[in-house]
């Protein structure tokens, strides 16, 4: 057989072979057929990893994988979920948010929801925008929730959820999943974030700030404080969790109004309970080492319609 040939016909099996290889890859070792169910570390995996930045270095190789996601969901003839039609938009010079929100036929809320923009003056050109598929929520789910939560709190049935998100009928969602809820409106929109309502649960050194830290996004700000350090409420609310949860161990969720909660981790002790109200500058709990924590400090979030947002941009 001719070399020429012979080289041509081995670069092929080696193309097929990668090629094959990618694709199992990108579906989590799963190849999809058309009689899978097409619900496990997919795209709603992707999108948190890309919240969480602790898998893609950018946001470039999330929208590959996506478009390689996409492509092979419609040569199986499986049609994606609006969670798995989130795009991105590269802010063009001379775009505003309202404009970009026109464009893609959504409102303005849902899209600083969506990429948790805290000031609308402040994006430039070449920022990298997360556009929903439909005016909606994306909502991470936290302590004690569940997808009866969501339709409760805002009046979206389980179907519409369900088949948004893939989620099967009867499969529970993981604490910390974003889900996609259509139609629902964000509870706190783009005016109310311009005012700082809330003030600093205890004094102290702050540790570790809002960021990138070991790898991934660190979700709050860390207040470098003795166990038993009194903590108090960052403003007057409902308290809708109190108790034990993985990773935070005991901890405080205050809902001070719809679509804004403070959240209190590693406490030693809790002193108010679920549905209790508390004032503004109550003492809440006593600081501790609970949970996934390396010593005794208090880890606190700001929770912007579910999702954390830098505390610091808060408080007054």
């Amino acid at each position: 057989m001719n070399r020429k040939y012979l080289f041509l016909i081995v670069i092929v099996l080696l193309i097929s072979i990668v090629a094959v290889n990618y694709t199992n890859i990108i579906f989590s070792n799963n190849r999809i057929v058309k009689t899978d169910t097409y619900k496990n570390d997919l795209k709603y995996t992707r999108v948190n990893e890309l919240y969480n930045n602790n898998f893609y270095d950018n946001k470039d190789e999330f929208v590959f994988d996506l478009n390689i996601n996409n492509y092979y969901l419609k040569q199986q003839s499986i049609d994606p979920c609006l969670m798995e039609q989130i795009e991105f938009h590269i802010v063009k010079p001379g775009e505003t948010l309202w404009s970009i929100a026109n464009k893609h036929r959504i409102n303005i809320d849902t899209l600083i929801g969506a990429n948790n923009i805290d000031n609308m003056n402040r994006i430039k050109p070449g920022d990298s925008l997360v556009i929903l598929p439909v005016k909606g929520l994306l909502y991470k789910i936290g302590p004690g929730e569940t997808i009866d939560t969501l339709v409760k709190k805002y009046g979206i049935d389980t179907d519409t959820i369900r088949k948004a998100n893939n989620i099967l009928t009867g499969e529970e969602v993981e604490v910390n999943r974003l889900v996609l809820i259509p139609g629902a409106k964000p509870e706190f929109g783009y005016r109310d974030r311009l005012e700082k309502m809330l003030i600093a649960p205890v004094s102290g050194r702050i540790s570790s700030y809002y960021g990138m830290r070991w790898g991934r996004i660190h979700e709050g700000v860390d207040y470098a404080v003795n166990t038993g350090t009194s903590i108090r409420a960052a403003g007057a609310g409902r308290v809708v969790f109190s108790g034990w949860s993985n990773g935070y161990g005991y901890a405080v969720i205050i809902e001070h109004r719809k679509g804004l909660r403070t959240l209190y981790a590693h406490n030693s002790k809790l002193l108010v309970s679920t549905g209790e109200w508390v004032e503004r500058n109550e003492v809440i709990s006593k600081s501790g080492n609970t949970g996934n924590s390396t010593g005794p400090h208090l880890h606190f979030e700001v929770q912007i319609n579910s999702r954390a947002v830098n505390p610091l941009n808060y408080l007054r």
